[in-house]
């Protein structure tokens, strides 16, 4: 997957469009193909289910009507007397022959359909009309196991499922068969028995016209599986071998696919209550979604186009979109070369124009930052030049520094020349010691020198309290940082009070920060004045107030200016102080191993 993403991320960007395109369109056309195809067909098995399932039904009934009619014929004898003596009578003779023939045929009538009536008595005698082909020849071959059968329900009809039947002709035939006793009502005793048949013909023409409308086949099998009927007349009178069909269809009613044959059948299936048949009706699958499947082809085809004129149109489009792109690409190779002097031609005002317009003003900008930069190095070169001419001033400084102190010396003036032995060594340590940054130790003696010098100016009234854990004597940090903090404190707080003043360093250490406080006992600030000066060191604002905060600040500035240079942006310094209260200011710097 990563290698997959990797590759389309590197690839051109009218390539990927193309690809989006496509993407775009034939995600949610074959999904909606999909899912219109298996809705479309899971619509035509429920019609076809309810269909076929409401026709079968109806059908059912009228097959139960049927066998019931057929039931009704049966009891006929029951009601007559006279067939009924006739019947119990063992003499022979055309009287008898004619008058139960009248009955026979009167049965025979009542039903539409019925194949043949047959009456037996208990001598052996049949008594039978056929309205088909011959009679049954069979039939009196079987009048032990029909008696049998009469006897066992002794009274009550019951129905022997289908079973083939030979023919006078010899033609084979399948048949329904209603056999009853036939008892007297006087002796209630049987005198014989009704025998009434009928072909599948009638079945048949109940299901031909579903099997023309569905192109399959309708079977129909008892409760112990024996096959009643078969369209195709392949297992009637048999047991059914179906036994998948028979495995899928363990409810009264439902639908499953099945195979049979190297053919796809899509069957549905119910339950007579009355008779306990199931009846199976086979749709053929071929016909069955043969609208669907032309639904399907046609969606592929026209699928097929759109994503061809998809294909066509996004890699015009794609061309034409990344074709001012491809064009920048161009430029910003060649300003990679050095060539500043390209420019983008802007034509329209959408994004890439837009990007153009930026590109335009980079390329002119770099160009004029490089220019910049030259000249700035130009200017670099000439202040190093003018700083090493300029370090002749301080050692000539310095020299006659030297030169007075032993010339006071001379004169035995012993005030003169401490002071001008101050003022070198304040000279010293920020001129003439070439190292940028110092340990606190030293800060500190270079600050204790620089009081001393003030103090011959202001006659002793200074006072400096240095309460620095000497853990930090040797923490290192950039030069002259103390003594412009102690200088701001001198002439904008402690010089305007009367008396002495006292100036206390201190210093903490919190996690990975420590900080040095100076804090002095001046005349303080009013909050206007510390929040203006606090604003003046953070972000250089320019001062007109006439106040405290007027000329102060610029050392305190440049040593902020100087900690962020050196530490980082979130070192540096912060002044608090309240009127009359004196002033601290606290230096936050980063705290190093030494």
């Amino acid at each position: 997957m990563h290698n997959i993403r990797f590759k389309f991320s590197s690839l051109g960007m009218s390539r990927k469009l193309v690809i989006i395109f496509v993407f775009m369109l034939i995600i949610p056309i074959t999904i909606s193909a999909i899912v219109s195809y298996n809705y479309y067909r899971k619509s035509i098995e429920q019609n076809t289910a309810d269909y076929v399932s409401q026709t079968s039904l109806e059908v059912l009934n009228r097959i139960e009507d049927y066998i019931e009619d057929m039931r009704m014929i049966t009891k006929i004898p029951m009601y007559s007397s006279e067939l009924q003596s006739y019947i119990a009578s063992p003499e022979k003779g055309i009287e008898k022959d004619s008058r139960i023939d009248f009955f026979i045929r009167l049965m025979s009538d009542m039903k539409k359909g019925t194949n043949a009536v047959y009456i037996f008595d208990n001598y052996g005698n049949t008594f039978y009309r056929n309205s088909l082909d011959g009679n049954n020849k069979e039939i009196a071959t079987h009048y032990d196991r029909l008696k049998q059968i009469a006897r066992d329900q002794s009274g009550s009809a019951v129905l022997i499922n289908t079973q083939a039947a030979t023919t006078a002709s010899g033609k084979t035939k399948y048949v329904l068969t209603m056999v009853r006793d036939i008892i007297d009502l006087t002796t209630y005793k049987p005198v014989g028995f009704v025998v009434v048949e009928t072909d599948l013909s009638a079945v048949e023409a109940y299901f031909k016209h579903l099997d023309q409308i569905t192109g399959g086949k309708t079977t129909i099998v008892d409760n112990e599986n024996n096959v009643i009927f078969d369209s195709a007349y392949e297992n009637i009178s048999r047991s059914w071998g179906d036994l998948e069909s028979i495995e899928k269809s363990q409810q009264d009613s439902g639908n499953f696919h099945i195979n049979q044959k190297g053919e796809q059948y899509y069957a549905i299936y119910l339950t007579s209550q009355k008779l306990g048949w199931k009846v199976y009706v086979y749709v053929k699958t071929k016909e069955l979604f043969s609208k669907a499947t032309k639904v399907r082809n046609s969606t592929l085809i026209i699928t097929s186009v759109i994503l061809l004129i998809t294909l066509i149109s996004s890699v015009f489009i794609s061309l034409a979109v990344t074709k001012p792109l491809r064009a920048l690409t161009r430029l910003m190779k060649r300003v990679q070369e050095g060539d500043f002097t390209v420019s983008f031609p802007v034509r329209f005002s959408d994004e890439v124009g837009i990007l153009g317009i930026h590109f335009n003003r980079m390329i002119k900008r770099i160009d004029e930052l490089i220019k910049d930069v030259q000249a700035a190095s130009y200017r670099k070169q000439e202040a190093e030049m003018e700083a090493l001419q300029a370090q002749i001033n301080p050692h000539f400084i310095y020299n006659t520094l030297e030169s007075l102190r032993m010339k006071a010396l001379l004169n035995e003036d012993r005030e003169v020349s401490q002071m001008s032995l101050f003022l070198g060594k304040l000279l010293r340590y920020s001129i003439i010691q070439g190292r940028e940054t110092v340990t606190v130790k030293q800060e500190i003696e270079h600050l204790t020198n620089y009081i001393k010098l003030q103090n011959y100016r202001f006659e002793n009234r200074f006072h400096l309290q240095n309460h620095i854990d000497v853990k930090l004597e040797n923490y290192t940090l950039i030069k002259l940082v103390f003594q412009p903090i102690v200088e701001n404190a001198i002439f904008h707080g402690l010089e305007s009070r009367s008396g002495p003043g006292t100036i206390i360093i201190s210093s903490k250490v919190e996690g990975d920060v420590c900080y040095f406080t100076f804090e002095d006992d001046g005349i303080g600030m009013s909050p206007e004045m510390v929040s203006h000066l606090n604003s003046r060191i953070q972000l250089g604002n320019a001062d007109d107030h006439g106040n405290r905060a007027s000329g102060s600040g610029i050392g305190l500035k440049n040593v902020n200016e100087r900690i962020k240079l050196h530490f980082g942006a979130k070192y540096g310094l912060y002044v608090y102080s309240e009127l009359g209260k004196g002033a601290i200011v606290q230096l936050k710097l980063p705290m190093m191993e030494n």
